[in-house]
């Protein structure tokens, strides 16, 4: 048998058995055999990183309601599960592995430059596309790929007439 398990997702697989771990029951959570309740962003204690590539530090306001946890508290439930439990009994010792893994994770509000090294390695590791083998820089302004990122949480893409407004306003803005 088969394991799937999203996290605020909504793949199906033939044949697998799916858990569902998350905040807002999407269709993800409909199509799931075991659902998982997270705790939403305003109810745990968070390290994310925003679109400057900068970690920030989040603190909950509001504590989670019922059976909701926050998701590393599942993640450790279920390594004690399946035989094999995560040294991380609180926030604190998981953010002090996260310092031992990747320091940058923990200095908030700063960003570290790429070194060169890592850069190129990281280039090597990209499939050259056809006709691209021989492409050269121009020194034009690179184009976000994505042009609407606020649309690629699962949070933010239910419609919304306030979120709908705002970003018919931001494509009128680009285009000018």
């Amino acid at each position: 048998m088969k394991l799937l398990f999203l996290t605020c997702g909504s793949e199906r697989a033939r044949d697998a058995f799916v858990v569902y771990q998350g905040h807002h029951g999407d269709l993800g959570a409909s199509l799931a055999d075991v659902c998982l309740p997270a705790a939403a962003y305003t109810e745990k204690s968070v390290t994310w990183v925003n679109t400057e590539g900068k970690p920030q530090l989040g603190r909950s306001a509001v504590p989670p309601p019922g059976a909701s946890r926050e998701d590393w508290k599942i993640i450790r439930a279920l390594s004690e599960v399946v035989g094999t439990p995560l040294p991380y009994d609180d926030v604190l010792t998981l953010r002090d592995r996260l310092w031992e893994i990747s320091p940058m994770l923990v200095r908030y509000d700063a960003m570290e430059r790429t070194s060169v090294d890592v850069a190129l390695a990281g280039l090597k590791m990209l499939p050259v596309a056809a006709g691209t083998a021989r492409a050269k820089l121009s020194g034009q302004v690179f184009k976000k790929p994505i042009f609407n990122f606020y649309q690629t949480d699962p949070e933010t893409t239910k419609p919304h007439y306030t979120l709908i407004g705002g970003l018919l306003e931001l494509g009128e803005r680009d285009q000018e």
